[in-house]
């Protein structure tokens, strides 16, 4: 009886772990769409649209705070939401080409979070 509810443990877990990537991966996939829009939009000159783009994407980033200040380090949250703010001022003064590295910065902090949270091996041992 033991060995039945430690395998249904373990294999409640992995379900666990792998909705969590999942989800985080979703969240990601959907910020990272709305930054490369307003990257595009950015570059054409649209900066009006190119800012409401971001804070669109703030929104979803702060609107997933009660899943991921559970499940992810309040650094990493921290350094998103910063970058986020970054790349909103920077749109909304105007300038393009300062606006790039700040595109890059967000998109760096988005993809470290993804990294981490996937199951590899230097992850387990």
């Amino acid at each position: 009886m033991r060995e039945i509810f430690a395998i249904v443990l373990l294999l409640a877990m992995v379900i666990g772990a792998v909705w969590n990537v999942n989800h985080l991966d979703g969240i990601i996939h959907d910020i990272t769409e709305l930054i490369d829009e307003a990257e595009a939009l950015a570059s054409q000159g649209e900066f009006e649209k190119s800012a409401n783009t971001i804070h669109d994407a703030s929104q979803i980033w702060q609107g997933s705070s009660s899943y991921t200040s559970i499940l992810l380090r309040h650094p990493e949250i921290d350094s998103c939401s910063d970058a986020l703010s970054e790349l909103y001022g920077e749109i909304c003064a105007g300038d393009f080409n300062r606006a790039r590295g700040a595109f890059e910065k967000v998109r760096a902090h988005l993809n470290g979070i993804a990294d981490m949270e996937h199951l590899s091996f230097g992850s387990v041992f």
